[in-house]
């Protein structure tokens, strides 16, 4: 592999340096945290620099003298990938005239992310800030500390970083790395072209299912995965994705020379891997295991496992209860749910032929939904599977342990969560549609390219819309900056009410929106309670908080509330003016430090 990377290796060295860069910045912010020495964080930079000087050594790294019309293409088709990743990330969390907007699923996860970033800018181990004075648990974090400590080394807003700045890096990384990875596996020019046209506008069969029911192109998740075009509205992923192509393609090195420098690089990124997303972690770990159990990489393995665990395990404590054993789960609610495919008759067919005992209509029937759900999601990648099995390398061993897991396993709370892991099998999918590709006629091979992006452009043009989903109003903006330059200390908010969404009309307000960590994300604290589906997720025992903060608001029981406003620490009320108190303001313990149109403030009076 050096040698064929030696002509482009200036490119690599910026790939894998901003790669290892990444992990290393992580990885010193987390040790700042747990040793409470900042220094350390201070020292990453230097460290960096010698760390790139050292790999441009390292990978004989130079400019190429001339580029190419094959580069200029490449260079087109990687900036074209990165715009159309980021139609809904690069227009969210800025100021417009109707507020703060938010484009697509941001409204929840990167205001989720924006709370946990502005948590760990105070707290190491983080606190769940949507669930005040509990630490974190079950979450990978790390994504968020990289932010957290680039926001704390740079000044650039919280805002900026997670919805510009780095989606873009991510959006770019994936098309340098991918080329490389392609250049490794593929070599040929034509395929290159192929799999990073697929890693950007690769998509689903889902328009045909739209098409069907509704007239209408689009179904990106018809069934269940989302596509290329949404992968920087799941930051965590998106990174992990970079990661693992690193990894890939330091295996490959390491493969070749067998030394110190990529035996050592391998172990940061890799081992590093599972605190950026526990999926990507989870599948490079199997691969290289599998490889393991036949070649000499033992010792690395085991290296690569001892920094997983001892990262993980930490804060995930409870993680392996989070998984259910549910055979095809994804298969079935793909078929049954009228959100996805939502084929009626070969749902009850299934459950008759089960009932009756009926063994091989039955199998007919789940044959039939697992070919549905793997050529679906595949979209015009699924030519990929004639190439898949011909050679038992890193790539097989990736695609295969990113594939199984939603055969057989869902997440309690938020059962869809582990449909991540197909999200790997999509990406690593497009190199072995490539490889088979170059052997069609052109025009066929041109044909199933313009129709490849079809289900994801309506998710690309979302983004261009003038109006968001959801918005924070100027009011509430301006009661947030309020208590965000408070002293620090546990706010109460109203719990959210799903049947408000009823009242309002796109954009949404965000407290009508969703569940969300909004409260906490814009005044910098922690909440008591918000944000309910990060806690069903994470397994958290909401239930008595939140029947406790509805009771608040419900009954005059003035003696209740001030013990409850006493046990529980809270130092400040946000209260929209549509909600009401049960009571006059008076008679609670508390004064008023801000009002608006929209929204009141209190302190809680210690």
């Amino acid at each position: 592999m050096v040698n064929k990377l030696k002509v482009k290796s200036f490119f690599l060295n910026i790939f894998l340096s901003l790669s290892t860069g990444f992990v290393l910045l992580t990885l010193f912010s987390y040790l700042s945290g747990v040793f409470e020495t900042g220094w350390l964080v201070l020292a990453y930079t230097a460290f960096f620099i010698l760390v790139f000087i050292a790999s441009r050594s390292y990978l004989d790294s130079k400019l190429p003298k001339k580029i190419s019309k094959f580069d200029l293409l490449i260079i087109l088709v990687i900036v074209a990938g990165t715009i159309f990743q980021n139609s809904l990330t690069f227009k969210s969390g800025r100021l417009y005239d109707f507020g703060i907007g938010f484009w697509g699923p941001i409204g929840h996860d990167g205001v989720w992310h924006h709370a946990l970033i502005g948590e760990l800018t105070r707290n190491f181990p983080p606190h769940n800030p949507a669930f005040a004075g509990e630490k974190l648990t079950n979450y990978h974090f790390f994504y968020d500390l990289l932010v957290a400590a680039t926001a704390k080394l740079t000044r650039i807003t919280i805002p900026d970083l997670i919805y510009r700045y780095y989606p873009i890096s991510f959006s770019l990384l994936l098309g340098i790395g991918t080329y490389f990875l392609a250049k490794e596996f593929l070599q040929k020019k034509l395929a290159i072209f192929i799999s990073l046209y697929f890693i950007y506008f690769g998509s689903s069969f889902g328009w045909v299912v739209e098409w069907i029911r509704e007239g209408n192109f689009g179904g990106e998740s018809a069934f269940w995965a989302n596509q290329p075009v949404s992968m920087n509205i799941n930051p965590p992923f998106a990174i992990s994705l970079v990661l693992l192509i690193a990894a890939a393609l330091v295996f490959s090195v390491f493969e070749k020379r067998k030394d110190l420098a990529s035996s050592l690089i391998l172990i940061i990124i890799s081992g590093s891997l599972i605190g950026f997303k526990v999926y990507a972690g989870l599948i490079f770990l199997a691969a290289l295991g599998a490889l393991a159990l036949v070649n000499s990489y033992k010792l690395v393995f085991g290296a690569i496992l001892l920094l997983s665990l001892l990262i993980f395990l930490p804060q995930n404590r409870g993680a392996s209860s989070l998984l259910v054993f549910a055979p095809f789960w994804f298969i079935h609610s793909m078929i049954d749910f009228g959100d996805r495919v939502g084929w009626l008759r070969l749902s009850q067919a299934r459950m008759a032929y089960l009932a009756r005992g009926e063994w091989l209509k039955f199998t007919l029937a789940e044959s039939l939904g697992f070919v549905i759900f793997v050529v679906g999601n595949l979209g015009t990648r699924v030519v990929g599977l004639v190439s898949f099995f011909q050679k038992r390398d890193i790539l097989f061993w990736l695609t295969f342990f990113s594939f199984l897991p939603p055969l057989v396993f869902i997440q309690k709370g938020n059962p869809w969560n582990t449909i991540q892991f197909l999200y790997y099998f999509l990406f690593l999918m497009s190199l072995f549609a490539a490889r088979v590709l170059v052997r069609f006629n052109p025009l066929l091979v041109v044909s199933l390219l313009i129709i490849a992006p079809i289900s994801s452009i309506p998710t690309f043009r979302a983004g261009l819309g003038k109006i968001p989903p959801a918005y924070i109003s100027h009011e509430e903006i301006e009661a947030l900056n309020f208590l965000k330059n408070q002293e620090g200390g546990i706010v109460f908010a109203y719990p959210y009410d799903a049947s408000l969404r009823g009242n309002y009309e796109a954009p949404y307000p965000l407290f009508a929106y969703s569940s969300t960590s909004y409260v906490s994300a814009y005044t910098n604290k922690e909440v008591f309670l918000e944000d309910i589906v990060q806690q069903e997720i994470f397994q958290v025992d909401y239930q008595k908080r939140l029947s406790d903060s509805q009771r608040f608001f419900i009954e005059k029981d003035l003696e209740w509330s001030k013990d409850f406003l006493d046990e529980n620490q809270i130092d400040y009320l946000y209260l929209l003016k549509i909600f009401n108190l049960p009571a006059a303001e008076e008679e609670f313990p508390m004064t008023k430090i801000f009002e608006n149109e929209t929204v009141n403030v209190y302190q809680v009076l210690q």
